[in-house]
């Protein structure tokens, strides 16, 4: 199983483009891609929305998925967490 963190401020996350842009990452495997919401707070950059999305059926290691963010430009895309990849938070 993949997961992806996804975080986002003041609008919330749009869950179906989400999943468009990690089944782009993933086009030939057969998967379901679930996800769970956390309850939105305020903070100083204000409203944070927070989701975590699972992904069933892909068996990739995280720093692979970093690599493959930043291959689609998803990394450009302000809430993908690639502090979630880092070596850092690999160990």
């Amino acid at each position: 199983m993949s997961v992806f963190d996804v975080d986002a401020y003041e609008n919330d996350v749009n869950v179906n483009a989400v999943k468009a842009d990690i089944n782009m990452l993933f086009p030939l495997a057969n998967k379901t891609i679930n996800h769970a919401k956390r309850e939105p707070i305020d903070i100083k950059k204000g409203i944070k929305y927070s989701y975590r999305f699972y992904v069933d059926g892909v068996k990739i290691y995280s720093s692979q998925i970093k690599q493959l963010l930043i291959d689609y430009k998803l990394n450009e895309n302000p809430i993908c967490d690639l502090s979630m990849y880092s070596q850092s938070h690999l160990r």
